[in-house]
């Protein structure tokens, strides 16, 4: 992974952030299967590149949350994540 899809996750593809940070883990030592998942990944990115969030007039504030703890076998640390949507868009 290089700075530019890094920076992607910060400023305008939140959704491709956990897929940036798996693959970055394995740059220094990629095999057929990391070099698979990034060739999928690109396919990803090239056919979503014109799909974009649309908000609608619902003010309502709504949080989602989840969690595993310790099911990645490469390196056993639990996982938890949330998303906070306001006028039915993610803002968090």
């Amino acid at each position: 992974m290089n700075g530019s899809v890094i920076y992607l996750t910060t400023v305008s593809r939140p959704d491709i952030a956990y897929a940036v940070v798996k693959l970055s883990q394995y740059v220094n030592n990629l095999n057929s299967t990391h070099i698979a998942a990034m060739k999928h990944f690109y396919c990803y990115l090239v056919g979503t590149q014109n799909l974009s969030i649309v908000y609608s007039q619902e003010q309502e504030l709504h949080g989602y949350s989840d969690s595993s703890y310790a099911s990645d076998p490469d390196d056993c640390k639990p996982f938890c994540d949330c998303v906070f949507f306001l006028y039915a868009g993610p803002i968090s």
